[in-house]
């Protein structure tokens, strides 16, 4: 039978380096990802948006604009 491997077989000792992709942070404001994150001791930053979730009218946040007439003596 012939054999599989001709000649002399060595074996191939470099170093094999993979390097994973970095994570969009689409993906990282994922809730599992974040759980994951929690379990693993990693620190979490949570920061709520301005007024989020709010649709209140009649209030603004911007500074009121008073006219003020000057008066002359």
């Amino acid at each position: 039978m012939p054999s599989r491997y001709p000649g002399a077989v060595t074996q191939d000792w470099e170093p094999v380096v993979l390097h994973k992709l970095k994570q969009k942070s689409q993906d990282l404001r994922d809730p599992k990802a974040v759980n994951a994150a929690l379990r693993t001791g990693i620190a979490v930053q949570t920061v709520k948006k301005f007024d989020a979730g709010s649709n209140k009218k009649g209030k603004s946040t911007a500074v009121p604009v008073i006219n003020i007439k000057h008066e002359e003596a």
